[in-house]
């Protein structure tokens, strides 16, 4: 049988269903020789996501600066010279961009190279790069209508606040944000104007901001570099120069700004329904953290991570409170412990100091219906296999939660 009929027989909805579910497995490259009327299709998932370098989980050594400045040269000059129709630079949709570690301010020349990438449909772009040239990134931004968009940079805040304004103006279609980010000191360098004081009125005003639904919040913070309860502040208060939250449905934050934290849920919090505290650890709770989930008045998910055994009684007691407030509507929580400091950690004190006191602080709940019509419908917990627990252990300690008939207990192993 040739290739023609065999792909007439096929109505064009079934023949694009089965090229976009094979997506980039060796599958469709096969379809693609089976029969030519394909490859337009295939072509555009095999390339439709695209990761530089390849190895990009992998930092690059020092020695390869050179190197690798010269293959993002000709994988810019491969792209612009290509015949190919549509051309890469639009069937690339999304993008994992990875600059070395190792690049300081007078580098910058290696950084301006993003702008000449001639990607133009990009739909989600994930970049990453110690010192970030703002304006290069900026050039590769406007050229693409991006959904969703995450960075990873050493940053002072003032030249964060500035940068993500000008995103917020150039960027209508944006609603995935992802931010990690190490903050470093404003420079009172005078040349540098991205580090210079951010002032709100001269950043762009929109009357229609874009409306974020995912927005995660990572951060890195010394108390001697920034102010760690102030930093993030004009972004949340000032949605007129950022970004629209009041549709955000999913949002991830680190547990280290508790002072803030009403403001923050106030300004966004009435829509969440799937909220993440990373580094959920002790030395970070404060007063104001708890009484603040009153304000996520339609949250179903809770995710705590970082957790630590050490004070669990803190732990306790500022969770218990966060459930004295949510629980009539969660349906799952899930909780994701630490590292233990210590090399050598003992299964018992951990089942008796931490898995019993969840143990107790649920079944409180459920034994006197402060649970009302039973929403929490799921326990998700993720231990590290350095507590010398296996899954069964851990359910023998959470015995009342485990023998629940309305509670799904879920316990992986890291």
């Amino acid at each position: 049988m040739s290739a023609k009929p065999f792909a007439a027989t096929f109505p064009p909805e079934i023949r694009d269903e089965i090229i976009d579910r094979v997506l980039d497995t060796g599958s469709t490259k096969s379809c693609t020789l089976v029969c030519h009327d394909w490859l337009p299709r295939a072509r555009r998932n095999l390339f439709r996501n695209f990761t530089f370098p390849p190895n990009a989980q992998f930092e690059p050594r020092p020695e390869d600066l050179s190197e690798y400045k010269e293959k993002l040269e000709l994988l810019a000059e491969d792209m612009t010279s290509s015949s190919l129709s549509p051309p890469y630079s639009r069937i690339v949709r999304i993008l994992t961009l990875r600059l070395p570690t190792l690049i300081y301010p007078k580098n910058f020349a290696f950084n301006t190279l993003i702008s000449q990438l001639p990607f133009t449909n990009l739909q989600s772009l994930d970049f990453s790069s110690r010192t970030l040239h703002s304006t290069s990134l900026l050039h590769l931004l406007e050229k693409n209508p991006l959904e969703s968009l995450a960075l990873r940079s050493h940053i002072s805040s003032d030249h964060l606040l500035r940068l993500l304004s000008r995103i917020a103006a150039g960027q209508p279609s944006l609603q995935s944000l992802e931010l990690h980010i190490i903050p470093r000191p404003s420079s009172p360098d005078p040349t540098n104007t991205w580090d210079s004081p951010f002032d709100a009125s001269s950043t762009p005003l929109s009357l229609h901001p874009p409306r974020l639904q995912s927005l995660s919040v990572t951060t890195f913070i010394f108390p001697t570099v920034v102010h760690r309860e102030t930093w993030v502040e004009p972004f949340f208060t000032m949605p007129e120069h950022f970004f629209d939250l009041s549709s955000l449905c999913c949002l991830t934050l680190k547990t280290h700004v508790p002072q803030r934290y009403p403001i923050i849920l106030q300004q966004c919090g009435p829509a969440v329904t799937h909220f993440t505290l990373t580094s959920f650890y002790h030395i970070f709770f404060g007063p104001n953290l708890a009484p603040s989930f009153s304000h996520l008045t339609k949250l179903v998910d809770l995710t705590l991570t970082g957790i630590s055994e050490e004070k669990f009684s803190d732990t306790v007691a500022v969770l218990n409170g966060i459930l004295s407030i949510v629980i009539q509507r969660l349906e799952h929580l899930s909780l994701e412990f630490r590292t233990p400091r210590q090399l050598r950690s003992y299964p018992e004190l951990f089942g008796n100091n931490c898995l019993c006191e969840i143990d107790n602080l649920l079944d409180g709940f459920l034994q006197t219906g402060q649970t009302g019509r039973a929403s929490l419908k799921k326990l998700s917990l993720k231990i590290p296999t350095d507590y010398n627990m296996d899954e069964a252990d851990i359910r023998t300690y959470l015995s009342t939660t485990n023998a629940s008939g309305g509670l799904f207990l879920e316990v992986s192993l890291y």
